[in-house]
């Protein structure tokens, strides 16, 4: 049976169909579900209203909130999001409605990358040297003032796009023309704040996400999952596990950083994904998304730990009282890879062996790409194929197990200059 009072939450940007599984998640909580975004994005079906706003002007976002609040009969008693792009207006929004969020301060300085490592170095925080590039002669200040390996990317950013490694000057002036010729053409790139870049120093290490609930400065939940080595320069991820490999130790330590990061820069409320490395110098901060972790994040979370992300970033958003319980133990092992591209081209034939889908093991088989898609590698695209997930008992048996469907689906690229010549012949 539904509340009679249910409880009215402002969902901004819909993001379907990307999205739709956090969509069907919050209808079937019984929420009363008011979308903002730029025009009606999704089935009715997931919206009892809407508010229609151009997302990159705030002003008129409040405007229309405001309107629609001081309507007799409305009312709204949160707000949340799961699109990066969205998060300023999110926290722009909290702060004017004072609404159960983060200071929308605190998420610009975490949202610019540059700038979040600046203030971590400002509050005593692990955080590797950096310098901004404003243009193409600040590289010849970088010998100076870092030391190589660096890793070179925007101050705003999505999908791991741009960022690379550089181990020479040669390599960095090659890294920053890349960039500078091709980052406006990222389909992400319009939402971005801008497009400037900077350069850090490269942390060695395993890399991590922590997965956290966080409610009135309080840790309700937390997660570790390890990521795959990446294929440098670019730091394209290749897949992950559920639960953390590392020590105990070492999984402690990892969240008193985060949980200490999260404090002095004064994010007290909402589900985060924490990126972070373990190095040889102890756990160092890599970004901050305040927001829950895409793709598989939330089927990881909720199969290894009984743990509903979008549910309790729900709940957290119109104040109701987190209790969360997490098993002593994960109840699953998972284990996940993508699948990415090696050459340029068009995918001309998926070749999948039905056994695969009658697999015990197989947790879930997700293709972005169909037949006649174009594939290009980076720095002009940084998209990846799918991804497959398979399970076991323990970390041993999920990797076995993953290693043996990976190879049950196969991709046909046609080279461009196949293409080309094939079309003179």
């Amino acid at each position: 049976m539904k509340p009679l009072n249910p409880k009215h939450i402002l969902l901004v940007r819909s993001a379907y169909p990307s999205k739709e599984f956090v969509l069907k998640k919050l209808k079937s909580l019984d929420y009363y579900v008011v979308i903002l975004d730029t025009e009606k994005s999704c089935p009715d079906v997931y919206a009892d209203e809407w508010i229609v706003a151009d997302l990159t002007n705030y002003e008129e976002c409040l405007t229309k909130i405001k309107a629609y609040i001081d309507t007799p009969g409305n009312h709204l008693d949160g707000t949340l999001t799961f699109w990066e792009e969205a998060i300023l207006l999110t926290a722009k929004i909290t702060d004017t409605f004072d609404w159960t969020g983060n200071p929308f301060e605190s998420v610009a300085k975490i949202k610019n990358k540059f700038t979040f490592r600046e203030v971590c170095s400002e509050h005593g925080l692990p955080s590797p040297r950096h310098h901004t590039l404003k243009n193409r002669e600040d590289i010849l200040d970088v010998p100076q003032k870092l030391q190589f390996p660096l890793v070179i990317k925007p101050m705003y950013g999505a999908c791991s796009a741009f960022v690379i490694r550089v181990d020479t000057i040669e390599e960095l002036e090659k890294g920053y023309d890349a960039i500078r010729h091709y980052i406006t053409s990222f389909w992400l790139a319009p939402e971005w704040e801008n497009v400037e870049v900077f350069v850090e120093e490269y942390i060695d290490g395993t890399e991590v996400d922590i997965d956290m609930l966080l409610q009135d400065g309080e840790v309700k939940f937390w997660s570790i999952s390890d990521n795959f080595q990446t294929h440098e320069p670019y730091f394209i991820e290749t897949g992950q596990a559920i639960p953390s490999r590392l020590p105990q130790a070492k999984q402690d330590a990892l969240v008193r950083m985060a949980t200490k990061v999260l404090s002095e820069l004064g994010i007290k409320n909402g589900v985060i994904h924490f990126e972070a490395k373990s190095s040889s110098v102890g756990p160092v901060p890599i970004e901050i998304n305040l927001r829950m972790g895409g793709d598989e994040v939330y089927s990881f979370v909720k199969h290894a730990w009984n743990v509903d992300l979008i549910e309790n970033a729900a709940k957290i958003a119109v104040g109701e009282p987190l209790k969360v319980r997490k098993p002593s133990q994960p109840l699953i092992h998972l284990e996940g890879k993508y699948f990415l591209p090696i050459k340029e081209g068009l995918v001309r034939k998926i070749d999948i062996d039905q056994k695969i889908h009658t697999d015990f093991h197989l947790f879930e088989l997700r293709l972005t790409k169909n037949i006649g898609d174009k594939i290009l590698l980076p720095p002009q695209d940084f998209d990846y194929m799918g991804w497959i997930t398979a399970t076991g008992k323990d970390a041993k048996q999920a990797t076995s197990n993953l290693e043996r469907l990976f190879s049950e689906v196969r991709f046909t690229i046609t080279p461009y200059e196949k293409l080309d010549l094939q079309k003179h012949i």
